[in-house]
Formats: C-alpha cells, structure tokens, sequence
C-alpha cells in the first residue's frame, strides 16, 4: 500500500497541484474581507479604511509567504516535494487569514456590545486552528518545513496583534504590548550578536517554555472577549507576564552565553518542584476553601450556588493534586470573576500567585494525577 504522501517523481505536476490548491486562499481572503468591508458599509462594525486596509495587506502577505515558500513543501530538507500542500498548510494558511481579519479591529473604533465578541472569536479560531493543523499534519504522515516555517511565524504574529489589542481596548496597560513585542527583540538581539561577532550559543532545552507560550495566548483570548474587565484583568496579566517576559530575558543570556549551565538550571527546577510546588498547591487550595467559607454570604449574593461549589471542588482537588495545572487555571478565572464583582482584596492576590505557579509549573510531588502535563509541555498529537 502507497503512503498517504505519495512523493510525485514530475516537479511539473508537483507544481500544478499545489497551484491548484493555492487558489483556495486568495478565495478565502477575499470572502472574509468582503465580510469585514460590507459589516463597515452598514455601520455595524466600524471598521475604517486603515483597518480594512491593514487586513488586506496582511492577508496578501500570507498569500506570498505560503506561495513563496512552496519549495519546503517537504518532510526534510533533501526530500521530495509532497504533491499537494495537504490539509495541515492549507489550515495553517487559514490561519493567517483569521489573523489578517483580527488585525483590522487595530483601526477600528468603539465596538458595539454585539460585536465586541468578534476578535474574541476569531483569535479563539486562531489558537484551536494551531493545535489542529499540527495534529492532522502528524495523523496524516504529512509534516512538513512550510507548515513550520508558517507556524512559527503566526504564533509570533498573532500574539503582537491581539497583545496590541487588548492594549487599545483598555484591558491591560501600555507595557503589555511587550508581549507581543518579545519575540521580534529577541531576534533583533540575536541578529546584533552575530553582527558584533559575538557567539551565540543554542538555546538550552525548558519544560516550561511551551506552556509559557500557551497560558499566554490562552489569557489573549479571554481578555479579547468582553467577560472581564479591570482590575481583573490587569492583575491577573500582570502576574503572566512577568514569568513570560523572564523566560525571553533567560533565553537570550542563554544564547548570549551568560547563563548558568543548564544542568544546574534542571538540577534547580528539579528540586523546586520536590520541595516547593506541593507546598505552594496545598497553601493554595487551603486558602481556597477557607476564603469560600469565610465570604460565602457576600458570594452567595453575587454567584450562583453552583459556581461557589465548583469553587469547593476546586479547592479540594488542588490539596490532592488531580489534574493540578486545569484547576490552577479554573482557580484565576474564579478569582478573576469575584474581583469584578466584589472588591479587590489581599487574599485575591495569594490565590492569583499560587494558581499562577501551580499553572506554570504543575502541582509537584504527591500530586495523585497528573495527565495535564503533557497538554501543557507537549504538542497536541506528538508522541
């Protein structure tokens, strides 16, 4: 039986199919800006000339990108082209498109309640399309040097577009477009060592590195859809983005080789999640139940009585350590919905710190079950 990729012998006919397939993105950018020019037209969404603009340029870019680098439409380097460019780069270029739209909203003015869901969603669509082109890429035996040369670029550029967003719309302040921003210094920095005649070292190997990235995007997305709003959202972003620019700044020493060697550096996360993490999940999930004792009339006049019982189990799983980093996460949006409606108090900002560094970093020895690790640490489809 022939592989699903069956590697055509005719560049010719290689070439003729990928154009083929290639028409399906300028047909597909075309009907979302269609969409965005008559949604401008109407009123409903004003989206100025600039935003239209932007999106059409950005969507053009994709375009060329995808069409410029269609020779590393292959496994590997010295293999053959595949004959198609194959669901997984066709979702990645989809991609793109989905982000081309979602930079329009940069221009745009005051939305509309109904219409403030818009980057919510398509920035949603974004991060699901990015866990669903690899996956299928892996299913179908079809991994590819574009569709990681497409990949690496979008993360970057998606995570500029919706940080300067969630900027413009007031949802964190000015300094937070630096997470957007990291990345591109990062390569700035790398490119003037190299200019310098500085050597630069390979970037040592972290486990939280990809989480980082994740929780980052994840915390994009929520802050882009109208359920939050200040303070919530600035403390809780506050505490993700110290960790995530910390961890740009460690791997540029890293590569600048003014680092630590990185066995110490395992030897250290090693024994900080002995010793440590299951500490700080206990103290954690302690503080939890204690605090939904002690403010439960003042909750119970706010918050269903399900969502104060879901607050109860929470609090009880993080002290036994099951599926530790999705509680952490379901712990700051609680704690994020009870500082938007109730008032701010010290006790929020322990439960924002220990959910972060259970999130982050998992809930350590005695944890009973842990299968959210390879979520966080592993991409979705990988073995």
């Amino acid at each position: 039986m022939k592989p699903t990729h069956e590697i055509y012998t005719s560049e010719v006919t290689v070439q003729r199919l990928v154009y083929r397939e290639m028409l399906l993105l300028p047909i597909m950018a075309i009907i979302g800006l269609s969409g965005a020019a008559w949604a401008a037209h109407a009123g409903s969404w004003p989206h100025s000339t600039c935003g239209l603009s932007l999106s059409a340029f950005l969507a053009a870019y994709i375009i060329h990108e995808t069409w410029r680098h269609q020779h590393l439409n292959r496994a590997a380097k010295h293999t053959a082209l595949y004959p198609t460019l194959g669901w997984a780069n066709l979702i990645t270029a989809g991609r793109g498109l989905l982000l081309a739209l979602l930079a329009g909203f940069l221009c745009s003015g005051t939305l509309p309640s109904s219409l403030r869901w818009i980057p919510g969603i398509l920035f949603t669509l974004n991060i699901l399309a990015d866990f669903v082109d690899g996956l299928i890429a892996r299913v179908t035996r079809r991994p590819s040097l574009l569709g990681a040369h497409l990949d690496m670029h979008l993360d970057s550029l998606g995570v500029l577009i919706a940080a300067f967003l969630v900027v413009r719309f007031g949802q964190m302040p000015w300094w937070y477009a630096l997470v957007g921003l990291a990345r591109y210094i990062f390569l700035a920095g790398e490119t003037l060592l190299r200019a310098l005649g500085h050597p630069t070292q390979p970037m040592p190997p972290s486990p939280t590195r990809r989480a980082l990235a994740g929780i980052q995007m994840t915390f994009l997305a929520i802050t882009l859809y109208p359920f939050f709003h200040p303070p919530a959202t600035k403390i809780i972003g506050t505490f993700l983005f110290l960790p995530f620019i910390l961890g740009f700044v460690r791997d540029f020493l890293a590569i600048a080789g003014w680092a630590w060697p990185v066995e110490s550096t395992w030897f250290r996360l090693a024994y900080w999640r002995q010793h440590a993490l299951p500490f700080i999940r206990w103290v954690t999930g302690g503080l939890l139940l204690w605090y939904t004792w002690a403010a439960y009339p003042a909750l119970r006049a706010y918050l269903p009585f399900q969502t104060i019982f879901l607050q109860t189990l929470i609090a009880f799983l993080l002290l036994s350590g099951i599926i530790s980093r999705l509680h952490a996460a379901l712990l700051l949006i609680l704690v994020a919905l009870h500082i938007t409606l109730l008032p701010e108090r010290p006790l929020h900002l322990a439960l924002i710190a220990g959910g972060t560094i259970i999130l982050l970093w998992g809930g350590g020895r005695y944890s009973l079950w842990a299968p959210d690790e390879t979520l966080f640490l592993k991409r979705l489809g990988a073995p």
